[in-house]
């Protein structure tokens, strides 16, 4: 059988460039590709794939089965129904390579049961498939057992998974069976972190695949709002409860990332309040409630003793504003009406005292932050959904579009200096750092840019789109991607010095707490993963 089915990939599952256009992750042209779902489409092929698996499995029952979808769905099915000839029922699931947004909103298709996990796939190679299934098995409570697959690419990055995850492997064939010569694999770096702890509130919403709120920290808590309403202050080492303020809205949540001035802490809520309450006990200093929706997160302005945040209205034409607030008593100080919602972001340059903020309607406006007197307005060909930043050294403000563009505008003129193009949506917020600017964006790419010489200097794949906003944390760049992996780039080497994978789409800023040494992850399901680097 092992035979036959050795023919059958070299006739079916076996692609070559001389017959088929073959493209890599990198864009690149390939030489070669196995093509095993091919296979398992093959109604003789998939069913000695059966009967070699319970070959192999059957003395070593009791186990369940599962896998990766889309490639493992027939796997599974024709071990289960092998199974059932020979007399055993095994537990199958499926594993989604992200939660579904709709209908039961399940990670995880079917049951995981207490009995030993045995994965299934077409390929091993880099062994991230195998990561990213494993990191959703642990928060289910589940550990693969055993690994299962048709090739293996004989990749030593797959093969420190299965060593440091104490993993049984088994494969039907190498790629050298098939006469292809073993590549030699760049090793990655995919430091050791430590999962401190994990915080999942209730009543996600998974239906918004977007930023929500990011958390911010003080020496001993870690405060961000949730779909569910509901405001937390949570004890950074333990995770633990301090306090929580539930708000008005249950369904669409605080999406807001709050700011600390003093005692307070300001945030916005989709029951259309900005909140103050007191940082230490939770209690409400102040309401400002002449929105309908906030989710727009606020700036600060300390030496004006001003916030700035966007809102949203229910008024055909004038949708949105921006409005500046006294801190200590939330009264308004000035607002700017805009004709489309208003879900981006102000940021505040203390030495010019200014304040900008882009909008739904693609327009970035620049205001003096004491008077919200307008100095000009920028016209880009997408919604800005996030905040910008100031390079001060070169007098411009950034900012990303959802046409695609990341944006240098000059603060004085508002003329353009220069633009970032990448091939989707900016959903971020860019960051400066001496003469580089980090952008993310949903094309999946990290961009490094060179300010100096305006020119893309580096520019890293990911496995999943960016709505992580890059930051600054010891000397290397953090951002979170939505295959779950938070990524660390070096500034000085120039790459990814760490990449932890998670088991849901972290779409919130990496932070970090230097009392405890610790790292915090939000998911867009709202759940914190509190982790350090071993």
């Amino acid at each position: 059988m092992k035979k036959r089915l050795y023919e059958i990939i070299k006739a079916k599952g076996l692609v070559f460039s001389k017959t088929h256009k073959i493209v890599l992750t990198n864009g690149r042209n390939g030489e070669w590709l196995f093509d095993i779902r091919s296979v398992f489409l093959d109604p003789e092929g998939l069913d000695i794939l059966g009967q070699l698996f319970w070959d192999e499995f059957e003395t070593k029952l009791p186990f369940q089965v599962g896998g990766l979808e889309v490639g493992a769905i027939p796997f599974i099915a024709a071990i289960q129904l092998e199974g059932r000839k020979r007399g055993y029922n095994i537990n199958g699931f499926i594993i989604r390579k992200e939660r579904r947004n709709v209908g039961l909103c399940r990670s995880v298709e079917g049951i995981i049961t207490d009995e030993k996990i045995v994965i299934v796939d077409d390929l091993m190679n880099s062994g991230n498939s195998q990561r990213s299934v494993q990191a959703k098995l642990k928060s289910e409570g589940g550990k693969i057992s055993g690994l299962y697959v048709v090739v293996d690419f004989k990749n030593n990055n797959g093969k420190k998974f299965c060593e440091e995850e104490g993993v049984e492997f088994h494969s039907l064939f190498s790629i050298e069976d098939f006469g292809i010569k073993k590549s030699r694999a760049v090793p990655q770096k995919r430091s050791v972190v430590q999962l401190n702890w994990t915080f999942c509130p209730p009543n996600p919403n998974y239906f918004f695949v977007v930023p929500k709120s990011t958390p911010v920290l003080d020496d001993e808590k870690l405060y961000y709002g949730t779909d569910s309403g509901i405001f937390y202050a949570l004890h950074q080492k333990t995770g633990k409860v301090m306090w929580q303020y539930q708000t008005g809205n249950k369904e669409k949540g605080i999406f807001s990332s709050p700011s600390i001035i003093g005692d307070l802490i300001i945030f916005g809520g989709y029951d259309g309040n900005c909140y103050a309450l007191n940082k230490e006990s939770g209690d409400v200093i102040w309401e400002f409630t002449e929105a309908d929706f906030i989710g727009s997160s606020p700036a600060i302005a300390s030496d004006l003793n001003m916030v700035f945040i966007g809102l949203e209205h229910q008024v055909p034409g004038k949708k949105g504003s921006v409005v500046a607030l006294d801190v200590d008593s939330g009264n308004k100080k000035w607002d700017f009406v805009v004709s489309e919602y208003l879900h981006g972001t102000p940021a505040y340059l203390a030495s010019k005292k200014v304040v900008a903020i882009g909008t739904n309607d693609s327009i970035v406006y620049l205001f003096k932050a004491e008077t919200g007197r307008l100095l000009w307005e920028f016209q880009t060909g997408g919604q800005i959904k996030a905040s910008l930043c100031f390079d001060e050294k070169r007098n411009t403000v950034i900012f990303g579009s959802f046409d695609g563009n990341c944006y240098g505008v000059d603060v004085d003129s508002g003329e353009e200096v220069f633009r970032v193009k990448t091939d989707n949506q900016v959903y971020s917020t860019p960051l400066v750092v001496g003469d580089n600017l980090y952008v993310t964006s949903t094309d999946k790419y990290f961009y490094n840019f060179d300010l100096d010489k305006e020119v893309i200097s580096k520019k890293i794949r990911t496995n999943g789109k960016i709505l992580s906003s890059p930051r600054l944390i010891d000397g290397g760049i953090y951002f979170g991607a939505n295959d779950g992996i938070v990524r660390a780039y070096d500034l000085v080497d120039q790459k990814i010095t760490l990449a932890a994978q998670f088991p849901e789409r972290i779409t919130g800023s990496i932070v970090k707490s230097d009392r405890y040494d610790i790292f915090y992850a939000t998911a867009y399901d709202n759940q914190v993963f509190a982790f350090s680097e071993v």
